[in-house]
């Protein structure tokens, strides 16, 4: 998947790739959660979406911290997202893991799964 250079290829790349993430994960029977909030938080300069796990669950309506990893993965899995992950060390002790989900679309698509009309 491309990621555009302006705001309008941006915007347009986010819409493809929405569409046919809706039909993908309509298909698989997984939750559409990420769906929901991903454009509201997503970095449309990168085309990626960042947190930790515990502020990834508030974005997806206070769902527990296992259930957002166990769909992140599943989107992961279908080629929805690519993820990588970056630990930072918290003052006074622990450690901070931050994902960075890129938005992408798998090599090839399951019947049915169509793209987007191109705007008029």
């Amino acid at each position: 998947m491309t990621w555009g250079k302006t705001i309008k290829e941006c915007e347009d790349a986010f819409a493809d790739w929405h569409h046919c993430a809706l039909q993908i994960v309509h298909a698989e029977n997984v939750s559409f959660r990420l769906l929901a909030f991903v454009r509201q938080y997503l970095n449309m300069k990168t085309g990626t979406i960042s947190g930790t796990n515990l502020e990834f669950a508030k974005m997806g309506g206070g769902c527990s911290i296992k259930t957002i990893s166990r769909e992140i993965g599943l989107y992961e899995g279908l080629g929805l997202f690519i993820g990588t992950r970056r630990r930072h060390k918290i003052p006074g002790g622990g450690i901070n893991e931050v994902r960075t989900l890129r938005l992408s679309l798998p090599k090839t698509f399951a019947p049915g799964i169509t793209m987007r009309e191109a705007d008029p």
